[in-house]
């Protein structure tokens, strides 16, 4: 990639965002474009998150610095195993290929990160990463590509993308778990993101059926949550990432991310049964899907969901 200060000054005044944001910006659309175009990964890798939600639906709200994927080729554990190590070997070779220097993470059992590591246009050294799961790859929907966006005159190039739904449940519990700035960010702008998905019974369940693998109860989480978020994480975190102008400040992001976040959390007595179910060690979906067998039995085999369950029971047996 040769990217001069220049080019990247005259983007910046044009989209309104920073020179090193874009830059980075255009080095994950060159990562998803070869990843889009690998005859292993874009068969078993699909972009979830924040870039997903920023980068792929429209223009966007916020840049975002990282690649997430949920690896979705074989539901099977003893398969993915098998393939896991192709993966990683994949994502790394072509890494190498476009000149960064590679770096792994620890092996975990969710997954791992790799870094790629580079020297930018303004001659400092800086990171973009990929984040691989190996935990979600059962898709609770129809799986699609997407063109990702990027700056004016750049190819966009197509990604695999998770379904409307289990993005924006998969953020939702990002926002709950962690809460950090660009977490409340998105959350703020879920409605829009959702469209006549948002305020939906099925959106509104998928969420609570998948939270139960958060550490708590999903009605124990509360707005004190976010009250570790201050101006300066939002100043060092967010606003690189936000168009020049957009300058939010701490209060306002907690105080419209809960006011979103929240009627997800107040559960009615059927959600609450699933979830003390759940935390007790019984997974027992069809008490949110009624209707669905399909969606249920989807559900039931869910690797991350019997990993939790899996987990609670190894706890409470002492």
């Amino acid at each position: 990639m040769n990217l001069s200060a220049e080019h990247l000054t005259g983007l910046a005044t044009e989209t309104g965002f920073r020179p090193e944001t874009l830059e980075k910006v255009i080095r994950l659309g060159e990562l998803a474009a070869d990843v889009g175009r690998h005859p292993l990964l874009s068969r078993v890798l699909v972009l979830k998150g924040g870039t997903a939600l920023n980068l792929l639906f429209g223009s966007p709200a916020r840049l975002s610095v990282d690649l997430d994927f949920n690896y979705v080729g074989h539901e099977d554990r003893a398969r993915m195993q098998e393939e896991r190590p192709q993966v990683e070997r994949a994502i790394e070779i072509i890494g190498r290929g476009q000149g960064y220097q590679v770096q792994r993470s620890r092996d975990a059992h969710a997954g791992r990160k790799i870094f790629f590591s580079y020297t930018n246009a303004a001659g400092t050294r800086d990171r973009i990463e990929v984040d691989l799961n190996f935990l979600f790859r059962t898709p609770l929907g129809e799986v699609a590509r997407r063109p990702m966006w990027q700056p004016p005159g750049m190819a966009r190039p197509e990604i695999a993308v998770v379904p409307p739904e289990e993005l924006l449940a998969g953020k939702l519990r990002a926002t709950l778990d962690r809460g950090l700035p660009r977490d409340l960010f998105d959350t703020v702008r879920l409605p829009t993101y959702a469209g006549p998905l948002w305020g939906t019974l099925r959106l509104r369940r998928l969420h609570i059926a998948m939270a139960v693998t958060l550490p708590h109860p999903l009605y124990d989480y509360t707005r004190n949550r976010f009250d570790r978020v201050t101006d300066r994480h939002v100043q060092e975190q967010l606003v690189p990432m936000l168009h020049v102008e957009q300058r939010p400040t701490a209060a306002e992001l907690k105080d419209k991310a809960w006011s979103v976040a929240a009627p997800l959390i107040d559960v009615d007595e059927v959600e609450r049964e699933y979830i003390d179910r759940a935390h007790a060690g019984e997974l027992r979906p069809e008490l949110l899907f009624t209707d669905d067998a399909p969606l249920v039995e989807r559900l039931q085999r869910h690797p991350a969901l019997l990993w939790k369950i899996e987990n609670v029971k190894r706890y409470r047996s002492g």
